[in-house]
């Protein structure tokens, strides 16, 4: 089962049904309903963790030391987790990276893989993807950088010893690049 952490984005229909239709299980877990003491995701065994995007800007929220506690508490969970824009940005932040406001990009644009990765097993070496993000994060410490474009230069990142991935576009709404993307991650043990 997959679980899928909604932190307010429109497009997590978009990921559970890219989920559905890769032949997998998903469940929407609404972040805003975690309790403080009770872990969202504390129920049941996942066999992996999406985190979506959301419509707040870190770089200007003054506390977000919640959604580290969150993130942290996930990553116990010793298992694959991909962070789509805001949740690759909370992953990003929870390993000490900064966020920065940067050029606002709501258009497909060109992903340029720098290093071989499973996650983009059948994809271009240069793939389109679609974005949706005004602020970036830098590439945490010890993380491996995969992939950039001309927008933003940690498009795609990895924890050196773990299966976790953040992505800054939205690889949801991206069609056959997207769905591909997903099912690599998907695959990924």
């Amino acid at each position: 089962m997959i679980a899928i952490v909604n932190f307010g984005s429109s497009k997590v229909p978009d990921i559970l049904s890219c989920v559905e239709s890769l032949g997998y299980s998903g469940e929407v877990l609404d972040y805003s309903l975690q309790s403080k003491g009770e872990s969202l995701l504390s129920a049941r065994k996942w066999d992996k963790v999406i985190f979506s995007g959301a419509p707040i800007l870190l770089s200007q929220l003054k506390d977000y030391s919640e959604y580290i506690d969150f993130t942290k508490e996930v990553l116990a969970l010793d298992i694959p987790i991909l962070g789509i824009c805001f949740g690759h940005q909370i992953i990003g932040l929870t390993h000490g990276a900064t966020c920065k406001m940067g050029e606002e990009d709501r258009q497909d644009q060109m992903i340029e893989q720098l290093i071989q990765d499973p996650i983009f097993d059948e994809l271009e070496d240069v793939f389109e993807m679609q974005q949706d993000h005004c602020e970036f994060i830098e590439i945490p410490n010890q993380f491996v950088h995969l992939a950039q474009s001309k927008i933003t230069k940690n498009e795609v990142m990895k924890h050196p010893t773990k299966p976790i991935y953040g992505c800054q576009f939205h690889p949801e709404v991206s069609g056959p690049n997207g769905l591909q993307f997903l099912k690599n991650f998907l695959e990924i043990n």
